[in-house]
C-alpha cells in the first residue's frame, strides 16, 4: 500500500546523493501536486482539519522556495505530510 508518509521518508534517505538538484519552480510545484493529490485522493481527508491543511500550504510555498538543500525541502514535505496522522506513519 503506497503511503505518503512513508515516500517522502524514504526520499529522505536518498536526498544526501542529489544536493540541491531541485529548483524553487520545482519544490513548489512538488508541494502543490502533493497538496493537490491529499485533497482528492487521501482516503482519510476527512479527518483532516481543512483551514490548517491549506493554510499550512500556503504558508510552505515561500519556506520550499528558500529551502538552501533537497534534504531540507523534503523535511519540510515529511513535517506538512505529519499534519494527516496517517496511521501507517510514525511521528
Amino acid at each position: 500500500m503506497f503511503s505518503y508518509p512513508s515516500f517522502f521518508s524514504s526520499l529522505l534517505l536518498q536526498a544526501d546523493k542529489y544536493h540541491g538538484t531541485l529548483s524553487p519552480a520545482e519544490k513548489v510545484y512538488g508541494l502543490s501536486r502533493f497538496w493537490q493529490e491529499v485533497n482528492y485522493n487521501f482516503v482519510y481527508f476527512n479527518k483532516v482539519d481543512p483551514s490548517k491543511w491549506d493554510s499550512t500550504y500556503i504558508s510552505l510555498i515561500e519556506k520550499v522556495q528558500k529551502t538552501e538543500n533537497d534534504y531540507e525541502y523534503y523535511r519540510l514535505m515529511k513535517q506538512f505530510c505529519a499534519i494527516l496522522k496517517d496511521w501507517t506513519y510514525k511521528y
